[in-house]
């Protein structure tokens, strides 16, 4: 992930192109969004639109968020958290494979265990401090400058 910039990253132009690139380069991560995603609508959820790109869902509150590939959940209608949730869509689409599985499954344990840390009054690093997470927020931040 370290080598993902702004510069070659993926910048999907449009939802078409973007849900090609997901469920190509990124089919891992998407296809166990696709069992979360229709989870999300047989409960009545409704996806709203980010950038007329990608779909994401708000759910619960003070969490934070999630990436799944081609789509992402947070917690509120933050446009930070979506920007850098939506970075991580980026993520998937231009490096995507069983290495950004792997790399969402160490993010999700990571986030336990800050608020592990957090709830048992323990300091952590910045949230950005890993560069997986740090990348996803550039990301999101170039996406919206184009």
């Amino acid at each position: 992930m370290k080598e993902i910039s702004a510069d070659n990253a993926v910048f999907p132009p449009d939802r078409r192109t973007f849900m090609h690139r997901e469920f190509t380069v990124g089919l891992p991560l998407s296809f166990f969004g696709l069992f979360v995603y229709g989870f999300l609508r047989l409960i009545g959820k409704k996806p709203h639109d980010y950038r007329s790109v990608c779909r994401y869902f708000v759910v619960g509150r003070k969490w934070g968020g999630v990436s799944l590939g081609f789509f992402f959940i947070c917690d509120s209608d933050d446009e930070r958290l979506r920007r850098h949730e939506f970075g991580h869509c980026v993520q998937n689409a231009t490096v995507g494979g069983f290495r950004m599985l792997g790399y969402s499954i160490a993010s999700g344990v990571r986030y336990w265990r800050y608020r592990t840390r957090e709830k048992h009054g323990k300091q952590n690093k910045k949230y950005d401090s890993w560069h997986f997470e740090r990348n996803a927020t550039l990301l999101g931040k170039a996406y919206e400058k184009r």
